[in-house]
């Protein structure tokens, strides 16, 4: 359900404005896309979490969810990993880097880019 139109916090607004056009595939268009529309229109609590990327679609076992509007968590949980962290922004999550859940060099966009954005849901609401 579409509720008026949010405000995008400033870090959020900058980066969806950089990648506008510059997008290195389909599946990171459609991404950005997506994600500005939900932090402008969607606040995920109404609904429950917004699973963006479920652990058993991975085999990283990432856990990528929206709690509200433009606030995001992201986990790896298994046998050999226990992180959780918030973040107030996609941009903010966008550039953690990477290493810091044992999935590679760069940012956590780069894990997503070598990916394709593989398994990204969009409207998966528990």
């Amino acid at each position: 359900m579409m509720t008026e139109k949010r405000e995008l916090n400033e870090k959020d607004k900058n980066l969806f404005a950089q990648m506008e056009g510059q997008y290195q595939s389909e599946n990171e268009r459609i991404f950005f896309e997506t994600m500005k529309c939900k932090e402008q229109y969607e606040n995920a609590c109404a609904y429950g979490w917004d699973v963006l990327l479920d652990e058993r679609d991975n085999e990283e076992k990432v856990f990528f969810y929206r709690e509200s509007y433009d606030w995001y968590m992201l986990e790896r949980i298994d046998d050999t990993h226990n992180y959780v962290e918030e973040f107030c922004g996609l941009a903010d999550l966008l550039s953690a880097p990477a290493s810091k859940w044992d999935l590679g060099d760069g940012t956590f966009l780069d894990w997503l880019r070598r990916r394709d954005f593989a398994g990204i849901r969009y409207d998966n609401h528990n």
